[in-house]
């Protein structure tokens, strides 16, 4: 999960140099991507790269937090996250631990 003063996100990555975690990373996207029932799960995702090219696939949107924000707005965006992390989480966990034990 990431925070700064433009966005709030939940994602899933890989490490980099790591084969086994590139693999299953790869299978995962392209499984999100072509298996309707898991994308439907995962409604609203996306796939973005960092600045310096780390894959993610997850949920972001923009919150800016700026001095005065009202408590609510923060608390939106709190809900917001603990609801679209969940998601990831209980979607993709099963696939995660598939796909890194070689199982398809």
């Amino acid at each position: 999960m990431k925070r700064n003063q433009s966005s709030i996100a939940c994602y899933l990555t890989r490490r980099a140099g790591f084969p086994e975690c590139e693999r299953a990373y790869d299978e995962i996207v392209s499984a999100v991507s072509e298996d309707e029932e898991l994308g439907d799960r995962l409604d609203g995702w996306a796939q973005w790269a960092t600045s310096g090219g780390q894959p993610r696939l997850g949920f972001q949107r923009n919150t800016e937090f700026v001095k005065g924000t009202a408590i609510r707005d923060f608390d939106e965006a709190v809900e917001w996250m603990r609801e679209h992390f969940n998601r990831l989480v209980s979607t993709l966990h099963s696939e995660c631990r598939r796909r890194l034990h070689g199982r398809r």
